[in-house]
């Protein structure tokens, strides 16, 4: 059988599991910022295509997805912008919007004739930012133009801005005001999908019978689990088990595979160096609540750990888990070295 997991893509419809109270905060008819940060392969630009397919559908709307990967300089983040309204043109089209007349040679122009079409056609306008962590070396070649964009997208009446970025750039607003438009957004971490939400996901309930997985309630329960609620690990895993017929043979295999630990690798570089240390030492069962409650609460957002019973604290994620516990001394060395440089 045909495996019917969508690995390394987004997804969207159908294929799209979980993330109901993102969803209804992206639905809701506000203007501002909205900011999801999270770790890679979490599902963020999943979570803005699937905002992007429902907001289209709805009355007097039109949603704006953007990709700023590659938008190095000015041009290229005006070139970025014209794929994105040429993208998006048959729901804009219907609005009474030509794109070709929105199109300027600078992006701050685009940007502001996009704005006043919305304001003439009286629809909510949501613009779709993803990978904005490209904003820092942007902003950092052209230091007006974050303010520019920031200042025309956020007091727009009619326009909302939500934001997906990694966890990254979160703490580099204090050294960047090119960005401060950010610092007055509404931030969310995305972590892992609920409990029901990643059953769902493994079983991909939301095919036809005849294209779901054959497995059984028990390999159900332990792809979930033991992936923490990770979307793209579960997928991984998922497909493995199908393959093999062995769940826990298939979660020890991924675990080791290399494109799995340089995912934890480039996840655990994103984190601060006293997150990585709470993080390691969690692993090896050297924190309690009391440490968590105090300099972990961003941890607990993403998922990585979780208060368990007691005093006790885990790492969720299985795979992780093992891949921290394999190269505990190490990285913990690692985060201490940073935090003394």
């Amino acid at each position: 059988m045909a495996s019917p997991y969508v690995i390394g893509q987004w997804v969207r419809g159908s294929r799209f599991y979980g993330r109901r109270a993102a969803l209804e905060l992206l639905l809701e008819p506000a203007v501002g910022v909205l900011w999801f940060a999270g770790l890679r392969r979490i599902g963020k630009t999943s979570l803005l295509r699937e905002a992007e397919r429902l907001l289209n559908g709805q009355p007097r709307q039109s949603a704006l997805y953007w990709d700023l990967q590659g938008a190095a300089d000015a041009d290229e983040l005006n070139a970025s912008l014209a794929d994105a309204l040429y993208d998006a043109e048959p729901a804009l089209s219907a609005l009474g919007v030509a794109v070709d007349q929105l199109l300027a040679a600078d992006v701050v122009t685009t940007v502001e004739r996009l704005l006043a079409a919305a304001a003439i056609g009286d629809f909510r306008l949501v613009v779709l930012w993803d990978e904005a962590d490209e904003l820092l070396p942007l902003v950092a070649a052209h230091p007006r133009l974050g303010l520019e964009l920031g200042s025309r997208l956020t007091s727009a009446p009619l326009c909302t801005l939500v934001v997906c970025s990694s966890v990254r750039l979160v703490p580099q607003l204090d050294q960047q005001q090119e960005l401060a438009f950010l610092a007055r957004s509404t931030l969310r971490y995305l972590g892992p999908l609920s409990a029901e939400a990643s059953r769902r996901l493994v079983r991909q309930d939301q095919l036809p019978l005849a294209a779901r997985p054959a497995l059984d309630s028990s390999q159900v329960s332990t792809v979930a689990t033991r992936c923490g609620g990770h979307p793209y690990l579960m997928q991984l895993v998922a497909k493995r088990c199908l393959e093999t017929g062995d769940c826990q043979q298939a979660v020890t295999e991924i675990g080791g595979e290399r494109a799995v630990e340089y995912l934890f690798g480039i996840d655990f570089e994103l984190l601060e160096p006293a997150e990585q240390r709470l993080l390691v030492a969690a692993a090896g069962g050297a924190i309690d609540r009391q440490a968590l409650a105090n300099h972990g609460q961003r941890l607990v957002a993403l998922g990585l750990v979780r208060p368990a019973g007691g005093r006790q604290v885990t790492v969720p994620n299985r795979l992780l888990g093992d891949w921290l516990a394999r190269r505990g001394a190490a990285l913990a060395a690692g985060a201490k070295q940073s935090r003394t440089s």
